[in-house]
Parts: structure tokens; sequence; C-alpha cells
């Protein structure tokens, strides 16, 4: 089996937080935040996302399901992972929208919803392009 090394797990987490985290700040201002409520949402979600990206990641990493022999995920494999994970965020970002800046569980929804289909597709994106970089791959060694 495959692994990755947890410097890689840690950069692509980072990549893919400084993305969204981006993008959450301005889906958030589109939904009605100030640029002050905005930006803590940003900051927030950043460092509690990137322990869940981080945690998910190296959670996927016990299952070998459609990953073949030199660590590369079949598209299939990529889209579960990003429905999966962005599941779990969805109801993550109803939560923290709540608490930084609307008092309306509509507007909380709408802004999860939006981001849930943005960020599934950044995720999905990421996937492959780290699917043809080998750096941080570790691979069993052959006799």
């Amino acid at each position: 089996m495959i692994k990755e090394t947890h410097l890689r797990t840690t950069v692509k987490a980072g990549v893919y937080r400084i993305t969204t985290v981006t993008l959450a700040i301005f889906l958030t201002m589109i939904f009605g935040a100030t640029l002050e409520q905005a930006l803590r949402f940003g900051a927030v979600a950043f460092f509690i996302g990137i322990a869940t990206f981080y945690c998910y990641d190296r959670v996927w990493l016990f299952f070998g399901w459609d990953r073949n022999d030199e660590g590369k995920d079949t598209r299939l494999r990529s889209g579960v992972k990003a429905v999966c994970y962005r599941l779990l965020i969805f109801l993550m970002t109803v939560a923290l929208s709540r608490v930084t800046f609307t008092d309306s569980n509509l507007t909380a929804f709408m802004m999860a919803f939006s981001q849930f289909f943005t960020n599934i597709l950044v995720f999905f994106t990421l996937e492959r392009i780290w699917n043809v970089v080998r750096w941080g791959k570790v691979f069993p060694a052959t006799e």
C-alpha cells in the first residue's frame, strides 16, 4: 500500500485551506457579512479546517480502495473523498456562520450550500493535481 509523508499531507492541507478560505471570505461577504465578520469567519475556518482536513486525509490512507500500486487515486475515489469531506464541512460551515455573522438559519444554510459546491470543485481539482505529484509518496520496497 502506498503511504504519504506527514509533510506531504500538511502541505496538501495548507494549499487547500488557503484556497478555500479565500473563497469563503468572498462568499461570506456576498451573504451579507461585513469585511471584519468575513475575515473573522475566514480565520476561524482556516484553523479548524486545516486540522479537520489533515485528520480526514490521514484516515483515507488506511483505505486502499480505488488506489493503484503507484499511489494514484481513481477519479471515483477522488470524487467520493470530496463529497464525504464536503458533507462534514457543510455542517461545520452552518455552525460557524451562525456564530460569526448571521442570526438567520436560512442564511447560514445558504452560505454552507454555496460553499459546498464551490469547495467540492476545489477539492476534486486539487486531488487530481496532487495525484500526479510523486513528492512525499512512500512506495513499498520491492524485492
